[in-house]
């Protein structure tokens, strides 16, 4: 039997209570349910925390697998930088600006020029620009919020959630 099978039972069972019955019956079958009700909820409760601890350790193997990958990268940015620095050099040195073949092509252009700042607090202020970020502020507004005062565009919202303690 599952969860929900088991609680139809147990709601069934109390709907049915009539005076027929003694009441010891009546407590001893409510009590079986409730035991049966009881150990598949705690069985479910496992299983939850099972997948939750499994999630975790997906999660770290993720991030290793992530870092990993993300340091492989840029060591195989950094090496064809590495060549490609090489290749532009001895192009330059030996004066040669371009290279054909039928594979590829190679060649050294200008770039357009690059702004470099040294010292921003040199610049001038009529080229400063300012950057304005706006943000609400949540916990102002709850605090309003729970303080009775109506704010449209912002409503409290209470929830409930599962709470599983494994003591394993």
């Amino acid at each position: 039997m599952n969860l929900i099978e088991i609680s139809n039972e147990y709601i069934d069972a109390i709907d049915s209570i009539t005076g027929d019955y003694p009441l010891e019956e009546i407590e001893n079958a409510l009590c079986q349910i409730k035991e049966k009700w009881e150990v598949k909820a705690q069985n479910v409760a496992h299983y939850i925390v099972n997948f939750e601890e499994e999630i975790i350790k997906m999660k770290c193997q993720e991030k290793i697998i992530r870092d990993k990958m993300a340091e492989k990268i840029r060591k195989m940015e950094s090496k064809a930088n590495y060549i490609k620095d090489y290749l532009k050099y001895n192009m330059m040195k030996s004066n040669i600006k371009s290279i054909k073949s039928p594979l590829i092509d190679i060649s050294l252009r200008k770039n357009p020029p690059k702004t470099i700042v040294e010292d921003e607090l040199k610049i001038p202020s009529e080229y400063i620009k300012q950057k304005i970020e706006t943000s609400v502020d949540k916990n102002m507004l709850k605090k309003d919020l729970q303080n009775g005062k109506l704010i449209d565009g912002a409503y409290l919202e209470e929830s409930e959630s599962l709470v599983i303690k494994s003591i394993l």
